[in-house]
């Protein structure tokens, strides 16, 4: 999977992402539909209607993009998609004793997340 940039990022959200980057990204990752409504911040049933589209909005884009980058940094950050799929479903004190998978429905959970990961890559304590 080619790495994006920031700016590619955007541009992708701008242009809205196919609904096949949402399946294929669920089975690469191991994600169930319930997992991933809540991971797009939207119920089972929303989720289920959104892969019906050819395309996500712009708004449900940038969102899967973020968890996408979150995701891709964690395996790389723990060296495979299993190691990250186990860290993501642990109890953390630096993540007040929560999973970061129940964190990952909001933006602020997200990016605690997400910084968490950049903490863990520069073995910085937290």
């Amino acid at each position: 999977m080619e790495k994006k940039t920031e700016i590619k990022r955007y541009q992708l959200a701008e242009e809205g992402l196919q609904t096949n980057m949402v399946r294929e990204f669920e089975v690469a990752y191991g994600i169930s539909k319930h997992e991933m409504a809540d991971l797009m911040g939207i119920s089972e049933k929303t989720y289920y209607n959104l892969l019906l589209k050819d395309k996500l909005d712009r708004e449900r884009s940038d969102r899967f993009l973020f968890i996408e980058k979150i995701f891709e940094e964690g395996e790389e950050t723990f060296t495979s998609k299993q190691n990250f799929n186990r860290w993501l479903r642990l109890p953390h004190p630096s993540l007040g004793n929560q999973k970061p998978i129940d964190l990952l429905d909001s933006l602020n959970g997200a990016q605690a997340v997400h910084a968490e990961i950049i903490r863990t890559r520069h073995n910085v304590l937290s």
